[in-house]
């Protein structure tokens, strides 16, 4: 069923989508529901596994309060259309001479103790980084938009049917909107929305970038989200996987790798080869499955989940040695006596056989696909650190896509095998003669006999294994890692989109892990 979620005014006449309406008193806020279970006037409860809505069941808005700010001990303006970070007059960050920036507001609050910055609406695009150091016993300080400046007087803009939080927006360049590091004093932002910029696009063999909208991190940190919208961008997808390297012929000795050549057969042209039945090599495995991205337990940033390499394929057989030759009847001479009474000769006969050609050289394993690499994660509210606490007040958390993960590469195809050389004929003696004394005694006639067989082909390198896929990005409205908690109101509202595409698909959930 669809969740409506007003707020109502005392005396206010409210239209709902149901078979009635209502004239309803003397209340100053409500949460009216229509068919969700476990809703009460005290607010929904926010579910883990809350999914996306429309804009009418965004997260309840408390009654926009008409409010004039002034001057004052701890207050800190800001203008984005009007104001100024470069010196200009004496006195900065008042009702008239705001800042331009939030962050330059934000060192200055650090410098000299102030607790409230109040930003006139505009998009101020900039990544807001709260100081880091702030010593012990400081007072929080509180980021608070939604406000105007005509001519001069700061006021709380109150427009009918006009979200507040929509007035101010701290739109980041950068995949993270706020950092909040080691903030242990309940500083936070009231009535703005924050928006990250996606990861961008993710070169080869890199798993993707992560978005994420507000980042508290550091062992007892404490934030406070009050009124306030995130939305990070979309995570980035897992950069292309490398293919593996085609298998190379025998002669080569370096070894493969990732990505890179199979296994090459050592030098056999060199040395005369161990002939053997010329079969071809065994195919490398494919790369083992990826595991699911995850959350760094040092510093809780998202951890893609990249799949792994294919194994190399194997190195083929070496070639048959060559059938020798038809043996034919020789002989081999020699003197039979010392020269005293003539010449004489012997003759020593024997079978010549052709020698078999040499067996062909095995063929190079393909080399084993890269790995493919995981999707990054859009993340709107990451808490990281033990004892952290974050409080959400009205928020809406709205986490957008995680990236998709890559393709494993394939492996490389193993090089055929070098074919055998051919036989080799034999020449053959067949009589014997002589000389008168002193004499020698050396072959008459010869012939050739027929050659051996041809050596057989090497076998061919077994292809190398295809890489595994990267998982898919998580979306998570909420990240509570290493140790943190997040306390969200019931008129807070967590919303995520789909985990990204891969093996296995990303994580969708209001609260990761």
């Amino acid at each position: 069923m669809k969740r409506v979620t007003l707020w109502w005014a005392a005396g206010a006449v409210i239209a709902v989508g149901c078979s009635a309406c209502a004239v309803l008193s003397g209340l100053s806020d409500l949460i009216l529901t229509d068919g969700l279970d476990g809703a009460s006037e005290a607010g929904a409860q926010v579910g883990p596994d809350a999914t996306s809505g429309d804009a009418a069941a965004e997260a309840a808005q408390p009654p926009c309060q008409p409010a004039t700010a002034t001057d004052g001990a701890g207050l800190l303006f800001v203008n984005g259309a009007m104001g100024s970070d470069d010196g200009g007059p004496p006195v900065l960050g008042t009702t008239a001479a705001p800042f331009k920036t939030i962050g330059a507001a934000l060192a200055f609050a650090r410098a000299n103790a102030a607790t409230h910055i109040y930003v006139a609406a505009g998009t101020y695009g900039e990544q807001i980084t709260f100081p880091s150091d702030f010593p012990d016993g400081a007072a929080p300080v509180v980021i608070e938009g939604g406000w105007s400046a005509p001519g001069g007087i700061w006021q709380k803009v109150c427009t009918p049917g006009q979200d507040p939080r929509s007035l101010t927006v701290i739109q980041s360049p950068a995949p993270v909107g706020v950092q909040a590091a080691n903030v242990r004093n309940g500083s936070g932002l009231e009535t703005l929305t924050v928006t990250s910029a996606p990861a961008g696009a993710t070169p080869s063999d890199t798993g993707g970038g992560s978005s994420v909208g507000v980042w508290v991190s550091g062992d007892q940190s404490s934030f406070t989200l009050s009124n306030v919208v995130v939305s990070p961008g979309p995570g980035g997808a897992g950069g292309a996987a490398a293919a593996g390297a085609e298998g190379v012929d025998a002669g080569y000795t370096d070894g493969g790798g990732k990505g890179g050549g199979g296994n090459m057969p050592p030098d056999c042209m060199q040395r005369p080869p161990p002939c053997a039945d010329g079969g071809p090599g065994v195919p490398g495995s494919p790369g083992t499955p990826a595991a699911t991205g995850a959350f760094s337990t040092s510093n809780g940033a998202y951890v893609p989940g990249d799949g792994n390499a294919g194994g190399n394929g194997g190195t083929g057989n070496m070639g048959a040695f060559g059938a020798p030759g038809a043996s034919g009847s020789c002989v081999s001479c020699g003197i039979a006596s010392p020269c005293v009474n003539g010449p004489s000769c012997l003759s020593f006969a024997y079978t010549g056989v052709g020698a078999g050609g040499r067996c062909g050289c095995h063929g190079g394993g393909g080399g084993g696909g890269g790995a493919g690499r995981g999707g990054g994660a859009s993340i709107a509210l990451l808490a990281s650190g033990a004892g952290t606490l974050v409080s959400l007040k009205a928020t809406w958390l709205r986490a957008s896509a995680g990236g998709d993960g890559s393709a494993g590469g394939p492996g490389g195809t193993g090089s055929s095998g070098a074919p055998g050389s051919p036989g080799y004929s034999v020449t053959c003696e067949t009589t014997c003669g002589s000389t008168v004394c002193p004499f020698t005694c050396n072959a008459g006639n010869s012939r050739q006999l027929a050659a051996g067989g041809p050596g057989g082909a090497g076998g061919a390198g077994g292809n190398g294994g295809n890489g595994s896929g990267g998982a898919g990005g998580s979306s998570c409205s909420v990240a509570r890692v290493n140790g943190a908690t997040v306390a969200a109101d019931g008129a807070s509202r967590l919303d995520h989109a789909g985990g990204g595409a891969g093996a296995p698909p990303g994580d969708e959930a209001s609260y990761c892990p």
